[in-house]
């Protein structure tokens, strides 16, 4: 007679939906990770949708966010710090100089996202342009806080008369 325990029932579920074992804990911690952000761009494009914006979009490199900036109009710019080829802290100060470059378009407001949490960081992400920063892991509720702060100073901004 065998007896499971509830390492053996938590495999076997893990097993039957295709994610890893306790035992393969590097990546279990990863596929917590994808989850964690599946469920969160889930929560933000029902946000965005129930809220009349135009919906949200996901890019891999800093330099696809630059492009994707150049190509069209943002209400707001979550922008990962550690993007592959082109930092995001890097990418936020290449937008910030094709704002200034275009003063027409206007401010899009970015907020960093990082694991690190020291003031290097922060500091470093206000000088290249990044409007607020969060650290990773964010709950859910503080991000929805902080998109719906942001939004709010932005259409307050943009019903103000230029300067």
């Amino acid at each position: 007679m065998s007896t499971k325990t509830a390492k053996d029932a938590a495999d076997a579920r893990a097993a039957a939906e295709g994610a890893p074992t306790t035992d393969d804990a590097v990546a279990l911690e990863a596929y917590r990770e994808v989850t964690r952000i599946r469920a969160l761009e889930l929560l933000l494009n029902r946000y965005v949708k129930e809220h009349g914006f135009g919906g949200f979009w996901h890019p891999g490199l800093g330099q696809e966010a630059v492009q994707a900036w150049k190509n069209r109009r943002f209400d707001l710019v979550l922008m990962d710090v550690q993007m592959p080829v082109l930092s995001g802290l890097d990418a936020t100060a290449q937008i910030r100089r094709l704002e200034a470059a275009d003063p027409r378009r206007g401010r899009t407001p970015i907020v960093a996202l990082t694991a690190h949490a020291m003031d290097s960081y922060r500091i470093a992400a206000f000088e290249a342009g990044c409007h607020n920063f969060l650290v990773k892991p964010v709950e859910s509720e503080a991000l929805l806080r902080e998109i719906v702060e942001v939004l709010q100073d932005a259409a307050t901004l943009q019903k103000l008369p230029p300067v």
